[in-house]
């Protein structure tokens, strides 16, 4: 039997016995934790002993060591079910890559463990708890080292050209820092998007940061009109929370980081290169990040429907910001109302005419900027 200790956060954490015990009770083993230690299985329930091969999360009112007596674990063989498990750790370190999947390929994500938040895991660490989520029933065997002949796990690796977001907390009464990095991009995923699925949301009180897809990588498909958003999920009680963002060129689109209090919009923040900023009120705010796709020639679209009675739709498209006109004249090339003037941001606009105040006829519209000009026709039937 030998002394082994484990580092857990102030907070929840996720643990597990990575050694054959004489007393798994929770009392024996994680005598500092604080009110009830949990298991998964379709939801969080208390326990009162723990077990090999499974992780469980555990509170505790301060950054510490936990010490647990027992035997050399040196491989298992887990159980797991369809869906999300919680799993635990052997005796010894297993990169994920030496992680056997039985049958081979059932697991559908990364593995992440937990630490003041998610993370992607490397390697399995004595006394961890961690996340698998499986297509079907199966096994997954834990060694050191790794059985010859067996088949590893292949480890995911992030796509390439991605855009990095990392949402940062911190909190006044010295507790470790806590970082979440979540990537995002334009476009189809080259894999399928449930590869980067995250696990269910830790107990209440705990931080947790993820894009409302519950993934922690998201792309972006941007609607006729060249937009798209997701939530940006923030659960940080008491803390002190910052965004800071890295991205890559050449992708053509626009990201903005968007807060909205009740009703009002009171952040719209692009995100361009390298940056940072710390959110207004988060326990109360909702965040998302916003693409818009940046088009690259100028185009006036066919209005909609047409004919029309009383109003139509005009969409039109500007690479860059400049100044714009879009006007409606009669047969005979007098102006009937100005639908857009000004400076005017790149992107897809739609602005709509109602006629109701015009005769039945043909009209002919007109959108004029830099070096650019287009007109197409339109019938007004009542």
């Amino acid at each position: 039997f030998f002394n082994s200790t484990l580092m857990v956060d102030e907070g929840w954490n996720l643990v597990s016995v990575p050694w054959i015990v004489a007393d798994g009770g929770t009392g024996a083993l994680m005598p500092t934790a604080v009110g009830k230690v949990y298991s998964f299985g379709d939801g969080y329930h208390p326990v009162d002993s723990l077990v090999n091969g499974k992780g469980y999360w555990a509170k505790f009112g301060g950054d510490q060591f936990v010490t647990i007596v027992g035997g050399p674990l040196i491989s298992d063989t887990i159980d797991i079910a369809a869906g999300w498990n919680l799993i635990g750790t052997i005796s010894d370190q297993v990169a994920v890559g030496e992680v056997i999947e039985v049958p081979e390929g059932i697991l559908l994500t990364v593995i992440s463990g937990f630490s003041n938040g998610y993370y992607t895991a490397a390697t399995l660490d004595p006394g961890h708890g961690y996340w698998v989520k499986a297509s079907s029933p199966g096994k997954i065997v834990l060694a050191s080292p790794t059985p010859p002949g067996a088949a590893p796990k292949t480890a995911a690796v992030l796509p390439p050209d991605l855009h990095e977001l990392t949402v940062s907390v911190e909190w006044s009464a010295g507790r470790r820092p806590f970082s979440q990095k979540l990537y995002f991009g334009s476009g189809t995923p080259p894999v399928d998007p449930a590869m980067y699925e995250m696990p269910p949301p830790p107990p209440a009180g705990a931080t947790d940061v993820r894009f409302g897809t519950n993934r922690f990588v998201n792309y972006f498909t941007p609607d006729r009109d060249g937009k798209s958003e997701v939530p940006l999920a923030v659960s940080a009680p008491a803390g002190k929370v910052s965004v800071s963002w890295k991205l890559n060129t050449g992708d053509g689109g626009l990201f903005v980081l968007v807060g909205i209090l009740g009703e009002k919009t009171i952040l719209e923040q692009e995100l361009e290169g390298e940056g940072k900023i710390v959110l207004d009120q988060p326990a109360d705010t909702r965040y998302l990040i916003r693409s818009v796709e940046v088009p690259k020639v100028y185009a006036l679209d066919q209005n909609y429907p047409n004919p029309f009675n009383p109003t139509t739709r005009i969409r039109f498209q500007l690479p860059q910001d400049g100044p714009v006109t879009l006007r409606v004249y009669n047969l005979l090339g007098q102006e009937v109302v100005t639908l857009a003037e000004g400076l005017t941001e790149a992107g897809y606009h739609t602005v709509e005419w109602n006629a109701s105040s015009v005769a039945t006829g043909v009209y002919y519209y007109r959108l004029e900027a830099p070096g650019f000009s287009q007109v197409k026709k339109m019938m007004l039937v009542k």
